[in-house]
């Protein structure tokens, strides 16, 4: 493909991408005098926003087919309440997204990954996840997603409250 540079308007493009995730988000391009409008499939390969103004300054697009196979991350979101939280286990979240491979009508949003059945000392791994058979899952199926972890338990030596140094007699 070849590639160019076109002008949005930054306020109608954020209101049509309010509320999704741009990664897995498939837009419906229309570019006004090519060929009497030509609409193109694409999806937001990069994006950059204006910290404080919120506008959009910068985005970039790749076309896609709608009968070939794409690849993209998807965010994992935990669903659930481990048991192993309640006897004390620490959660820790270790992956974030999911780089998947299928075809762009099929994208998941989000990825639901359910924790409510772990324990502490277990981990939940990517070939944990149940997902459509027609998505691939682009991970190792041996990461770790998330784990319940031992808590911490930090020793310290006991401290007499009841004296204090300028209070013990000096030993002969």
């Amino acid at each position: 493909g070849y590639s160019r540079a076109i002008a949005l308007d930054s306020k109608e493009f954020l209101k049509a991408v309010k509320n999704t995730v741009w990664s897995t988000t498939i837009l419906r391009l229309h570019l006004d005098g090519e060929n009497n409008g030509t609409e193109y499939n694409v999806m937001i390969k990069d994006h950059q926003v204006d910290p404080v103004l919120g506008q959009l300054l910068h985005a970039d697009f790749y076309e896609i087919s709608m009968d070939k196979l794409v690849s993209v991350k998807v965010p994992i979101i935990l669903k659930g309440e481990a048991q192993g939280l309640e006897s004390g286990g620490v959660l820790v979240h270790i992956l974030s997204e999911l780089e998947i491979e299928c075809l762009p009508s099929i994208i998941p949003h989000q990825i639901e990954a359910d924790i409510s059945n772990l324990e502490v000392g277990q981990l939940l791994h990517v070939a944990d996840l149940k997902l459509n058979p027609q998505i691939k899952i682009l991970n190792n199926p041996e990461e770790p997603i998330v784990s319940i972890g031992h808590p911490s338990v930090i020793k310290t030596p006991p401290v007499d409250i009841l004296t204090s140094p300028d209070d013990q007699t000096p030993e002969e």
